[in-house]
């Protein structure tokens, strides 16, 4: 909107917005409230880097059934826009025991367990009932079912559900 010297606006009319780049921040949505209390670190992954975040805190109040988190950016001149959509990365302290395995390797067999495939020879694979444990967007952890040193299928393991 241009302004002109002179003009008549109304007293709820916006004028200018002024930005202050030293001073952004990003609003992320926590589906999981149980995560909250234990964000260590947060990141933007960005082309060439990441943007790194602060945590300053979370609502209490549900907002389309997710918890507001509000982290400030580290970094002066962030190569983002206001209003800009991002993906927020937040690293908490809990921990999970397992093997992490892409979501791909999980698969469910006729009697719909959760199983993934396991080479055990050449051109031999064998299913292993498992209890899975999503970690993020692309990985779950193996919590039991699997012994170490086992070969997971990660890629190609709903193909290997379909022989009979």
């Amino acid at each position: 909107m241009g302004v002109v010297n002179g003009q008549v606006v109304e007293a709820s009319e916006t004028l200018l917005e002024i930005v202050d780049p030293a001073r952004l921040s990003v609003e992320a949505l926590a589906y999981d409230a149980s995560l909250v209390n234990g964000i260590q670190s947060a990141s933007v992954p960005l082309v060439g880097g990441a943007l790194e975040l602060q945590f300053v805190g979370g609502g209490q109040q549900l907002r389309e059934q997710a918890l507001p988190l509000l982290f400030r950016v580290k970094s002066q001149n962030a190569p983002v826009a206001v209003g800009q959509a991002v993906k927020v990365i937040a690293k908490t302290s809990r921990t999970t025991p397992g093997t992490a395995v892409p979501h791909a390797a999980v698969a469910r067999n006729s009697a719909g367990d959760t199983v993934v495939w396991v080479h055990v020879a050449p051109e031999r694979f064998a299913p292993r009932r498992v209890v899975a444990q999503a970690l993020d967007a692309g990985a779950v952890a193996l919590t039991q079912g699997i012994a170490s040193g086992e070969r997971v299928v990660s890629e190609g393991a709903n193909l290997l559900a379909q022989i009979r």
